[in-house]
């Protein structure tokens, strides 16, 4: 690992690190790293392409998704009482105003497992109209959380 940036998100500070062996970078919490040990016979490959500024500009958190996922516009209701805190404190960058009077937002980020999980955290204050697909994804996860208030549940939650 060669360690090229450090990035705090919720309340918790990464390392971007660039792994050469599988060609990548990778992020570790700092609070996590236990131990590491610093290999004398292997050069320090410094950053020489990535923009860090502008590095995390499409996504929420600090999970880069593969190149693959592309960038969504998500539309986002919010309930009236939640609305204006989401106005005052945006979720993100891209976030821009679509119908103030029905309390309706959107972004445009890659989605990442922050983000989703930001989303879910907004409970019934929030439904996702579109698009079509991420809002399946979240109905998807409500899902599996009402499997767990199941009566019949007896075991352990995966």
């Amino acid at each position: 690992m060669h360690p090229w940036y450090i990035k705090q998100y919720n309340n918790r500070w990464f390392l971007m690190a660039y792994d050469a062996e599988a060609d990548r970078i990778s992020n570790y919490a700092l609070d996590r790293i236990q131990n590491f040990n610093v290999e004398e016979d292997v050069a320090y490959i410094p950053n020489k392409e990535v923009d860090f500024e502008h590095y995390f500009d499409d996504v929420f958190g600090v999970t880069i998704p593969p190149s693959d996922v592309k960038k969504i516009r998500v539309l986002l209701q919010f309930s009236k009482k939640q609305y204006p805190y989401i106005v005052s404190k945006p979720l993100h960058h891209s976030q821009e105003l679509v119908d103030a009077e029905n309390c309706i937002l959107a972004v445009e980020v890659r989605p990442t497992y922050e983000f989703t999980q930001l989303i879910l955290s907004f409970g019934f204050d929030v439904k996702v109209l579109g698009p079509e697909p991420f809002k399946q994804e979240i109905l998807a996860n409500l899902r599996r959380n009402l499997q767990n208030y199941d009566e019949m549940q007896i075991d352990c939650t995966d």
